[in-house]
């Protein structure tokens, strides 16, 4: 076990069995920044976050507010023989469509806008009300639904696709970069610094404790 803080449990004792190896061991109360490694095998048992709840609340708010920008701004323009074009997050969704494609545009559309934007919604809701002193318990199913939404935001992927499409693209046609690529940028390191310090059994064990 390694611990490296100096500040009060934040969680409670728990048995716990190890995925890597079948040992059930016993847990002690963690206080954050802490990670518990098998007693038998160097499986991570588990991982205390030393950002509190508020914070990843604002992360999460701030990647929401990033998300609105990207979907309600362009995202660059296109220019080539005098025909400009400017491009958006449902220009290629909707060209699909024009070209009888319509389900893979809705697929493109769901994992790079509607997912993304459920999941924050739903984090935010739960983060926000889980202070409360008696939270509901639809709390949890909230939670539940927005971690299954967690594989199918796939923002990460969007942004490789407009890189590859800036790279490949930028030898035949002049290409210009709008607001909506920056705020797609900064969204990328939001979601992965909210992913990274968000503490999920953390917000299970306030959830089912409350």
């Amino acid at each position: 076990m390694n611990r490296s803080s100096a500040k009060g449990p934040t969680t409670e004792r728990q048995l716990r069995e190890c995925p890597g190896c079948g040992l059930f061991q016993t847990i002690p109360a963690l206080p954050p920044g802490t990670t518990t490694h098998c007693a038998r095998c160097p499986t991570i048992l588990r991982r205390t976050s030393t950002h509190r709840l508020d914070h990843i609340a604002a992360l999460t708010l701030t990647a929401f507010i990033l998300l609105v920008v990207m979907c309600s701004t362009p995202l660059m323009s296109v220019e080539t023989a005098g025909i400009s074009h400017i491009a958006n997050l449902f220009s290629g969704p909707a060209e699909l469509a024009r070209r009888n494609m319509a389900m893979l545009g809705i697929v493109v559309l769901f994992v790079t806008a509607l997912a993304p934007l459920i999941r924050l919604i739903g984090t935010l809701y739960v983060l926000i009300r889980a202070h409360e002193a008696m939270p509901p318990r639809h709390l949890r199913r909230v939670f539940a639904l927005a971690e299954k939404l967690r594989p199918w935001s796939m923002i990460d992927v969007f942004v490789f696709g407009v890189f590859v499409a800036y790279v490949k693209l930028g030898d035949v046609v002049t290409i210009g970069v709008a607001v909506g690529v920056y705020a797609l940028l900064a969204l990328t390191f939001v979601l992965v610094w909210m992913d990274s310090a968000l503490d999920r059994e953390a917000v299970w064990e306030r959830l089912d404790h409350q």
